[in-house]
């Protein structure tokens, strides 16, 4: 199944990794303004060229080393059953956005696109406390 990766360079701690992964003020602060944040699940909102998109998670791990989530919910046709894994390396973030049926689908060309936006907002989040959420 493909996969999207990604790898960032940022120098965080596992404390704030983990604040800004698995929080309501961290969530808000990088990738979407409006959420549920729960130990279990999120469900983050956001408004994306006037329209509000909704995604649905279940937290499956959530360390200062390692975030994992399952999409449950998502408008988006190829989110549903993927997973998003975070790690927190040496000099960076490594992420894995998983288990797409396809790679060809102009859905699966607009999450590519997208992750450069939210990680970017992420980097800055993690350096200066301060993102560009959606």
């Amino acid at each position: 199944m493909p996969a999207l990766t990604h790898t960032f360079a940022t120098s965080t701690t596992p404390e704030r990794f983990l604040a800004a992964l698995h929080t309501a003020e961290g969530l808000n602060g990088w990738w979407a303004k409006d959420g549920d944040i729960g130990e279990t699940g999120h469900t983050l909102r956001f408004n994306k060229g006037g329209n509000v998109v909704s995604m649905v998670f279940r937290v499956d791990e959530a360390t200062g080393d390692r975030v994992r989530w399952t999409c449950t919910d998502n408008a988006n046709p190829v989110w549903p059953g993927t997973t998003l894994t975070w790690t927190r390396a040496e000099g960076g973030i490594e992420f894995e956005h998983a288990g797409f049926a396809e790679d060809k689908s102009p859905p699966f060309q607009m999450t590519a696109d997208g992750w450069q936006h939210v990680h970017n907002s992420l980097a800055a989040y993690l350096s200066t406390g301060v993102g560009q959420p959606w």
